[in-house]
């Protein structure tokens, strides 16, 4: 597989774990997230899984593939986790 083509698939993937991550949480946990706030946190996880995955595919970092991934998911992670706490006071006491 070429890299060019390695690399556009990898940003693919990282920006729909971005969009998915988030609504994972909400579903799954309980949060203060209601309403219009929610639109505000749709938007969030939306502008740093596209930020996250062109950065991916457009750096020229001389690093090794797989560590290159795990540094752009741990990045897109921590920003929807830090998404989660803040913006949507949210938990990981599981919903009912």
């Amino acid at each position: 597989m070429r890299k060019e083509l390695r690399n556009t698939i990898t940003a693919y993937l990282l920006f729909i774990y971005g969009i998915t991550l988030l609504p994972l949480f909400l579903i799954s946990f309980k949060s203060e997230a209601y309403g219009v706030n929610l639109y505000l946190v749709f938007a969030f996880a939306f502008m740093a899984a596209l930020t996250d995955s062109m950065l991916f595919y457009n750096s020229k970092i001389n690093m090794r593939y797989f560590s290159r991934v795990f540094i752009f998911w741990g990045l897109l992670t921590l920003v929807d986790f830090f998404i989660w706490l803040f913006i949507c006071n949210g938990t990981f006491i599981l919903r009912e």
